[in-house]
């Protein structure tokens, strides 16, 4: 789902004016309706898109390189549960921060800032449950 979701970013962030001049409108049809389409959209939205993309560059890599780390170290323990619970919850609140962030749902209720937050002790369970099994097994 992260990864997905990540890929969204991504293309949601790209901007069609950051190209090399083979790009451009004029010379290449295929990217005639992009471009314009980009030039249509709100300061607001650009931004926020490109915060959004910036943040999961800056956390997905290493939190699923960290989680990957965290499977194989618990593949046969007997704590591989826990661990899974600690994925799924890292997953849904990652989820409901980008669905959050999406369409700016941070007030009343700081949803975004909420679900950022309780995304980082699930990664940190993640990471005792397999620093557990490391020592222990």
């Amino acid at each position: 789902i992260n990864w997905i979701l990540y890929t969204k970013a991504l293309v949601g962030a790209v901007n069609p004016h950051e190209h090399l001049s083979e790009d451009a409108p004029e010379t290449n049809v295929a990217f005639k309706d992009l471009f314009a389409e980009y030039a249509l959209k709100p300061q607001e939205d650009k931004k926020r898109k490109n915060r959004i993309f910036v943040n999961m560059s800056e956390n997905i890599p290493f939190h699923t390189a960290l989680l990957a780390w965290a499977y194989m170290v618990n593949l046969k323990s007997d704590l591989a549960d826990y661990l899974g619970y600690a994925v799924i919850g890292y997953t849904f609140f990652r989820t409901t921060w980008f669905i959050a962030y999406s369409y700016g749902i941070n007030s009343p209720f700081p949803a975004r800032s909420l679900s950022f937050a309780l995304s980082l002790p699930c990664m940190l369970a993640a990471l005792v449950i397999s620093g557990i099994t490391a020592f222990t097994e």
